[in-house]
Parts: structure tokens; sequence; C-alpha cells
């Protein structure tokens, strides 16, 4: 993917997590001045703690921000998943159980959905 769809994808999501979150009872969100090049595309602020976030790029951004933003066209929904329980390079979000039922080490979607 180029630059341009990179962008697109990271805006999409940005659209669709403050949407979300927007208007919501004690939370605030703060955007950067500049376009969002910096180590964070926005900080939510829900009256008790700032949570920096990014949604962009999957590095490893630990220690940096608190959670990424995940936003997923094809069913609609978006998340705030915890940098810390996502691996170095990926993560994986379950939306429904698997055949043989493990739940062991599974991150549940709707745990994280807003």
């Amino acid at each position: 993917m180029g630059f341009l769809g990179m962008k697109s994808k990271a805006e999409k999501t940005e659209a669709a997590i403050l949407a979300r979150l927007s208007g919501q009872e004690g939370i605030t969100i703060l955007l950067p001045f500049g376009g969002g090049n910096g180590r964070y595309d926005m900080v939510i602020d829900d009256t008790y703690h700032y949570y920096g976030g990014k949604g962009r790029e999957w590095r490893n951004y630990r220690g940096q921000v608190e959670y990424f933003g995940v936003y997923c066209p094809q069913i609609n929904r978006a998340f705030l998943v915890p940098v810390d329980i996502v691996g170095k390079t990926e993560g994986t979000l379950r939306l429904v159980e698997s055949k043989n039922n493990q739940s062991k080490n599974v991150h549940w979607a709707k745990d994280y959905e807003i």
C-alpha cells in the first residue's frame, strides 16, 4: 500500500474513532495541530486520565501510547486496543468463537469496542 492509501486508511480510522467518542459525557478529544505527524494521532481525556492513541502504522509503541485505534470498515465497528495486549508487529481481535471453543489468550473484540 502506498503512502496515500495508508494516509486515507489512517484518516478513516481516526474519523470513526472520533465519531464514536465525541459527545460522550466526560470525554474530550485533543487533536494535534499540523496533521498528526507526531507519535500520536489523538489524545483522549476522560477527566481522570489522558490516553495517547495511534491509528496508523502498527509498530512497537509500548511506553509511548496507551491504545491503538482500530476501525474495521467491513463491519463498521471501531475498537480501542491497549498497546500492551498486542505483539510487536500485529494483533488480533476475535469476533466470534472458534470452532473448537478455544478461548485461552483470546482478545474478544466486544471487550474493546467503542
